[in-house]
This record gives structure tokens, C-alpha cells and sequence, in this order.
């Protein structure tokens, strides 16, 4: 172990600990690596482009992902299975280095050292140059121990299994499926199986082969299904590559579902009023560390640092706020036209209807079902059957009395499901107290949900690289005001006022899908004023009149004002006029720009549910639509970098194998290749791109990118 003389010096302190050093190889590629002093350094050559054929600096963007996402996470496991393995995890120590803190490296060498914290090892660092050292655990915090909460736990479960078993003779069953050879998968299937054993929980294994096919796996999670001694299964992960994760997981009936990923499971915990049967191990865990020990999470600011499927969107979910901070500056605000941009966006369906019309003789329909005599209710369904005819799209009503049963609005769903003519079904809501809404709304197959509130949809939207095959339409709206409007979302801090089921949590996933970092203000939380005025983008929707002054907003916000209020005016014919949640006049001075109300969010939200139809009749009948495909490539573009089209194009092509040697994307293959990320984009969004005729060949570039352009 190389280090110089001042680390030898160093290390007479801690002879006699158990001791692990952790270091970057120099040779190994990435964009940093530790030096003899163990300082981590920039790889400068990578960074500045003068390594292989001149695409250094893209090749060093793979090595950041790398990094952070594989070689970060990597260590993390690596000191789990160390503390394993060692009997007094009190005396290790992990070594590790702490400059790079400018530059391009400081935010992902911070990603490292996280992992290594997030351990919770006592930690030995280096100081600068020379060797130095100094250890981290002298400090005055309470030291949430979660290893004496843990056996607490443990012992509580054991306690109730015996009791369970006592009074009604049922033990506990895990059942565990794991397949491939991986020692780190072997190690966690052991430790469960230990776990299982010392609390009297009864488990069940199943090993398969690296090369054991899927439907193999679904058949043993089938048969777990069926076997009432067991209650709980879990997929040991990562699954081979030829396997389809997601299938995998969503296989597992919710009832057993231990692990808590499935995404009806997720998109409960999504949702306001709505409790998933599980909840995920971590996050769940994460909590319970905070309650055990009293610490209140009520009315508090908490902040998620990750978004992962398996810990960081979960617990951001759980705590139902994440966080906010800040903004640029301009006076007067620019008016967000909703009206103008709902009305080409009809315009743009009305044109992809008439092309599906000519090309394949199919015409979207949308069934609409409304129970009782609410006038509200009532106008509502007038004015989507109205936008419906513009657009050519067929509308179907079903109109049933007050007092109808959840029955007969069950049928009605059902011959909707089946009817090949309807491509999207809406329950008007509110729905008469004596009916159960949940159970309403899950009864419209997933496939035609246009208004995005299944919990399988919600579920899919709430997990990363999962995609919803809806998204419901206000949210969707509000999201698309920014976009049509070119404000960017990436980066940006966000706050979302009201956290309903309908608008304010989908809103607040959608803007985490666009890389946003967002607060959620509701009305638990203290001092919503300080929050919405440290965020660039607010949108609000909990329809309290001129609730956010302008005092609330930092100069230069972007303001979307989803609220409908009306307030008495003794000027108007009607004696009410309609007002946001926002106040127009206050706010339209400090921001830069905001939706007016009526005229902002609301014509957005029936024109995005003839976008859902119509994306509904598209996908159905298999029918590629010319804007699906360009938002596929917007979106698969934001994942490195922003690559332009051609680029793009290429890559979809180096996945289909079709690339030639003289390609301008061969030298990247090997990076590509360890990106699974850019794999799965590609995967999800690529089907409907993939009738498009594009590059092959570095000198037919231009011809075959312009044809590729024509057809979109």
C-alpha cells in the first residue's frame, strides 16, 4: 500500500483496529483517482478530451455516471458486508480521502463520501497533503444507534410470532428467490435466512441459475403466490440482465409484496387517504429510527437526498415534503397563456385524429360516466364532450341518478373495459358518499385511464425509470405550460402548494421527473411563507383565494396558479368573480411570469385529456404518433447531457446492433455498454421510434439524419 512516510507516521495511532483502506485505482479509467499522498485527483487528461479519438469530454460525462451510480454505491455494499463479517464493528475504521472539493469532481467525489458515512463505520479521512488524518467521531450529536433498534425490533417480532403461533398455530413464512451466483446476493440471501431463523420466521429458497430463463422465476413467484405457508416474497435483486426487472417485481402478488416495490404499493403510498399494504424495507426503517428515538417530523423541513425507486423517492413520500431554495430576478411577469396553448394543442390532436382517421380507419372515443345532478358536475361533462367534437373525437355518456348503486356504476365501467370503441373512461368526480371512489376508480383498466388516477398509474409515476401510461391531466397541464413556454424545470427549485391526490402530489412527482428539487407545502407545514419564497417555480392548488401574496414569492418565480375561487364582486353580473390561489396583482410584480385565472391552467386540463385519448387510441391500435416520438427523443436526450437527435438516433441504432464499423458512436460502445440507465430510456422510449430510418454510417450522416427528421 503506497502513501509516503507521513501516512506510516500517521497510522501508529490505530494499530491494533481493524482497518480497511478504500482508494480509486489510477489505471482504471475514471475521471479521478488517488494519488500517492491518497488525495483524489482529476484524471485531466480524460476531462479535457485528449484521450482514444478525441470524445473525452462525453467519455468522462459515462465516467461521472459511473461514479456515482455504480462504483459509489459499490463501496457503500462493500462497508455493509465488512461490518458483517467483522464481530466489533465499533473498532473499524475506513480510509478515505477528502480533497477534489472544486471543480467537476466536487459533487461526485460528495456522493462518495456519503456512502461511506451512510455506513455508519467510524470513519478515518486524510487531510490534504502530507497524510494527516482525523476521525469523525468526535462530535456531539446523539448517536441514533440503529443496530440496538434494530434488536429491539427484532425482539418485538419474535415475541408476536410466538404469540401468533400460540394462540392461532400459524408461523410466518419468506420465501426468497435467488438467481445467479453473485457472492454479494448469496451473502444478503444468507443474512435474511439467519434473520428468518432467529426470530421464528419459517423461509423458503429457491436458486437459480445466471442463465434460468424469466418465465422460470415467474413460475416459483406463481407458486408462492398460491402457497398459503408463505407470506412474504421477496426477488433477491439485481436480476440478470435478460430479465425484465419490472415484470419480475409486479408479478408478486401486493398481498406478499414484503419488499414494498410493487407499483401498486408505491402508488398508494403516493397518494393522500390511500395506505400501501408495505411500505419499502429502508425507508420504512429510515422513519421508524426517528420515531424510536422521538424526534418529531410533523410541520418540520426534511431533505431527500437521492430519489432512488428503493430508498429515496419512497421516503420522500413518507415524510411528504422534500425541500426548496431559489431564483433569478426580473419585475414585470410574462402572462402564461393556458388558452392560447390549449388551443394548439387541440389543433394538434385534431390533426393526428384526422391522420389516424385516413391511415388506419380508427376514430378515439371517450366514455364519460355521471352520477347524480350536481350542476358543477354537470358543466363539467358538457365541456368535455364540446372539446370532444372539436377534435373529432366520439363521446360516450352514461348518466345515472343520485341514488344509484356502486354496482350499476361497476357494470358500466366493465362494458366500457371490454367495448374495442372506447379508448378512455372518466368518472366524474365527487361520486355520492355512499360509494366507495377507490374502488370505482380501479375498476377502469389501466389502459384506458385517461385521467391517470390509478393507483398502478400514480405508482408508476412516483418510481424512477417506471413510466405511467397516464399521467393525470391537470398536473400534466401545468408541467406543459412550462415546457410550451420554455421555462426551464431542470435544476430548479419547486414548491407545490396542496398535496390532493388529484393535482398537488402528482404535481410535485412530475416536477422530480424533470429534475426539479421540490418542496410540498401543506397545511401542517410551518412557515409555508419562507418555504414558496425560496423557489423558482410555485404552483399552487389547495383553492384558498389570493392565499399567496406577494410577499410570498422571490423575484423572478415562475407562478402557476391551478386554484378556481370566486369572490363576491358587486360589479359583476354574476355578483362573484373567479380568482387563483394566487394573488394576480401582489404576485405579477415580483414574478416573471404567472398564469391568470380563468384563463391559465384550466383550458390546459381537458385539452391534455384529449391528449390522453388520443395517446390511449395510439397505443391500442399501435398507431406511431409524430409527437410521441419527438418527446421521446427530448426525453432520452436530457439523460446525457443533451445530445442533439442525430446522436440520439445513432444510439438507438447501436442498440439494435444495426452501427457499422466506420460509425462516428463505435469508439463509445464499450462506455454505452455500462450505462443501463441510458439502456432503459432506451427500452421504455425507443418502441416508438424505431420506423425511424437514421444514420448508419459517419459519411451518410446528413442524408439519413434528414430523412430521419422528415418522418418525425
Amino acid at each position: 500500500m503506497e502513501g509516503g512516510e507521513d501516512l506510516c507516521e500517521a497510522k501508529k495511532n490505530f494499530e491494533g483496529q481493524a482497518f480497511c483502506f478504500l482508494s480509486l485505482p489510477v489505471s482504471m479509467g475514471l475521471p479521478v483517482h488517488v494519488n500517492a499522498y491518497f488525495e483524489l485527483s482529476s484524471n485531466r487528461r480524460i476531462w479535457f478530451g485528449n484521450d482514444m479519438a478525441g470524445g473525452g469530454k462525453k467519455h468522462s460525462e459515462w465516467n461521472v455516471y459511473l461514479l456515482e451510480e455504480v462504483a459509489a454505491p459499490a463501496y457503500g455494499h462493500l462497508l455493509e458486508k465488512l461490518t458483517l463479517e467483522i464481530e466489533h464493528s465499533d473498532s473499524f475504521y475506513s480510509f478515505w480521502p477528502t480533497t477534489a472539493t472544486s471543480g467537476p469532481w466536487a459533487s461526485t467525489v460528495q456522493k462518495l463520501y456519503n456512502f461511506v458515512a451512510d455506513s455508519g463505520l467510524r470513519v478515518l479521512f486524510t487531510k490534504a497533503r502530507g497524510g494527516a488524518v482525523q476521525v469523525n467521531n468526535e462530535t456531539s450529536a446523539k448517536v441514533i444507534d440503529g443496530k440496538r433498534v434494530a434488536k429491539d425490533i427484532r425482539e418485538e417480532v419474535a415475541v408476536e410470532i410466538s404469540r401468533m403461533k400460540d394462540e392461532i398455530g400459524i408461523i410466518p413464512g419468506l420465501a426468497v428467490i435467488l438467481v445467479g451466483d453473485r457472492k454479494d446476493s448469496a451473502t444478503y440471501v444468507r443474512n435474511k435466512k439467519k434473520a428468518c431463523d432467529a426470530v421464528g420466521i419459517n423461509s423458503f429458497e429457491v436458486r437459480l441459475a445466471e442463465d434460468s430463463t424469466e418465465e422460470e422465476v415467474l413460475k416459483h413467484i406463481s407458486e408462492f403466490n398460491d402457497d398459503p405457508s408463505v407470506h412474504g416474497i421477496l426477488v433477491q435483486l439485481p436480476l440478470p440482465s435478460h430479465m425484465n426487472e419490472q415484470n419480475v417485481l409486479n408479478s408478486v402478488c401486493i398481498e406478499k409484496d414484503v419488499d414494498g416495490f410493487h407499483p401498486l404499493n408505491i402508488g398508494r403510498l403516493a397518494m393522500r387517504g390511500r395506505d400501501p399494504l408495505f411500505v419499502p424495507c429502508t425507508p420504512k426503517g429510515c422513519i421508524e429510527l426517528l420515531h424510536r428515538y422521538d424526534i418529531p417530523i410533523k410541520g418540520k423541513r426534511a431533505v431527500v437526498i437521492g430519489r432512488s425507486n428503493i430508498v429515496g423517492m419512497p421516503a420522500a413520500l413518507l415524510l411528504q415534503v422534500c425541500i426548496a431554495v431559489q431564483v433569478n430576478n426580473e419585475t414585470s411577469a410574462k402572462v402564461i397563456d393556458g388558452k392560447r396553448v390549449a388551443k394548439d394543442i387541440r389543433e394538434e390532436v385534431a390533426v393526428e385524429i384526422s391522420r389516424m382517421k385516413d391511415e388506419i380507419g380508427i376514430i378515439p372515443g371517450l366514455a364519460v360516466i355521471l352520477v347524480g345532478d350536481r350542476k358543477d358536475s354537470a358543466t363539467y361533462v358538457r365541456n368535455k364532450k364540446k372539446a370532444c367534437d372539436a377534435v373529432g373525437i366520439n363521446s360516450f355518456e352514461v348518466r345515472l341518478a343520485e341514488d344509484s348503486t356502486e354496482e350499476e356504476v361497476l357494470k358500466h365501467i366493465s362494458e366500457f373495459n371490454d367495448d374495442p370503441s372506447v379508448h378512455g373512461i372518466l368518472v366524474q368526480l365527487p361520486l355520492p358518499s355512499h360509494m366507495n371512489e377507490q374502488n370505482v376508480l380501479n375498476a377502469v383498466c389501466i389502459e384506458k385511464d385517461v385521467d391517470g388516477f390509478h393507483p398502478l398509474n400514480i405508482g408508476r409515476l412516483a418510481m424512477r425509470g417506471r413510466d405511467p401510461l397516464f399521467v393525470p391531466c391537470t398536473p400534466k397541464g401545468c408541467i406543459e405550460l412550462l415546457h410550451r413556454y420554455d421555462i426551464p424545470i431542470k435544476g430548479k427549485r419547486a414548491v407545490v402548494i396542496g398535496r390532493s391526490n388529484i393535482v398537488g402530489m402528482p404535481a410535485a412527482l412530475l416536477l422530480q421527473r424533470e429534475d426539479a428539487t421540490v418542496s410540498i407545502v401543506h397545511s401542517r407545514t410551518k412557515n409555508p411563507e419562507e418555504i414558496t419564497r425560496q423557489a423558482d417555480i410555485i404552483i399552487s392548488a389547495v383553492g384558498q383565494a389570493n392565499m399567496v401574496r406577494g410577499s410570498w414569492v422571490k423575484p423572478g418565480a415562475v407562478l402557476i396558479d391551478v386554484g378556481i375561487n370566486p369572490v363576491e364582486d358587486a360589479e359583476s353580473p354574476r355578483g362573484y368573480r373567479l380568482v387563483g390561489d394566487i394573488c394576480y396583482e401582489e404576485a405579477s410584480k415580483v414574478a416573471s411570469a404567472i398564469t391568470p385565472v380563468p384563463g391559465g391552467v384550466g383550458p390546459m386540463t381537458i385539452a391534455m385529456l384529449l391528449s390522453n385519448t388520443l395517446l390511449s387510441a395510439k397505443r391500442i391500435h399501435n398507431f406511431r404518433l409524430h409527437v410521441i416520438n419527438l418527446q421521446s427523443l427530448a426525453f432520452v436526450a436530457s439523460v446525457r447531457n443533451n445530445w442533439d437527435s442525430d446522436n440520439i438516433l445513432m444510439l438507438i441504432h447501436w442498440k439494435s446492433k444495426r452501427l457499422c464499423s466506420h460509425c462516428a458512436i463505435t469508439s463509445t460502445n464499450d462506455w454505452v455498454t455500462n450505462l443501463s440507465h441510458v439502456k432503459i430510456c432506451i427500452e421504455v422510449y425507443v418502441p416508438a421510434l424505431t420506423y425511424v430510418t437514421a444514420t448508419n454510417c459517419h459519411f451518410e450522416k446528413e442524408c439519413h439524419s434528414r430523412q430521419g427528421r422528415n418522418r418525425l
